[in-house]
């Protein structure tokens, strides 16, 4: 007479190990996920304070404040006046400054590439993008005050002409000088890039699901669809 195995002690068996590698894959996952989630939140931390750093160096490069010393990296024009030089230092202040740092520009953008992957090149460009956009804004203004200074003590043929080069002029000043115009036409554009890059962070930083933070990011994101179009 063939025995009768018994069947419940290997589906007992079975099932425990099965039980076994479930709770095995969500603890990895679940510890993945935790980890994944403090990368995102250190980086987040980083980009913010690099950003801080940005919103402080365009203070600094546009302070109308200068000093006898700066501008002096300009490379001399060969045959230029005293005049000439004095001019072109002043206009190259800005330069300088943005150079001396450059390494602040440098580290805010190398957590771009860090940023884009985890939250897609769409998420974070645009912050980025008006970062740059302000840097080159500034540097061509410096350009073009240098040669719209040593016009000043020229002749105009016309008094339309003159008109349009104190406008170009005062337009170049309001972009190189911090609040030499009122509105000041630099300072809106590096709020916005600051509440852009804080409104990406503070969502990884301090997660919330308040219907009210809903509602504004989404209305957020419409104004900026429209805005750009």
């Amino acid at each position: 007479m063939q025995a009768t195995v018994p069947t419940w002690p290997y589906v007992i068996q079975t099932i425990s190990v099965v039980v076994a590698a479930v709770s095995f894959l969500v603890g990895i996952n679940a510890w993945r996920r935790t980890e994944i989630g403090k990368k995102k939140i250190e980086l987040a931390v980083h980009t913010l304070a690099a950003f801080r750093e940005i919103e402080q160096a365009f203070s600094e490069i546009r302070s109308p404040m200068s000093y006898s010393n700066e501008g002096l990296s300009r490379q001399a024009v060969e045959g230029e006046s005293e005049q000439d030089a004095e001019l072109r230092r002043r206009a190259f202040v800005a330069i300088e400054r943005i150079n001396n740092r450059s390494a602040k520009f440098m580290a805010a953008q190398s957590l771009r590439y860090q940023l884009e992957a985890y939250f897609g090149v769409e998420v974070i460009e645009r912050p980025f993008q008006r970062m740059l956009e302000l840097r080159g804004k500034i540097i061509g203004a410096a350009n073009r005050l240098e040669h719209s200074w040593r016009q000043q003590g020229h002749q105009f043929r016309t008094e339309e002409q003159f008109t349009q080069h104190l406008e170009r002029m005062h337009s170049a000043e309001a972009v190189f000088w911090e609040d030499s115009a009122d509105p000041d036409p630099i300072k809106p554009q590096v709020a916005e890039m600051m509440a852009d890059i804080t409104m990406l962070c503070r969502e990884v930083i301090e997660p919330s699901h308040n219907i009210a933070i809903w509602f504004s990011r989404r209305w957020f994101e419409f104004r900026r669809f429209w805005l750009c179009k």
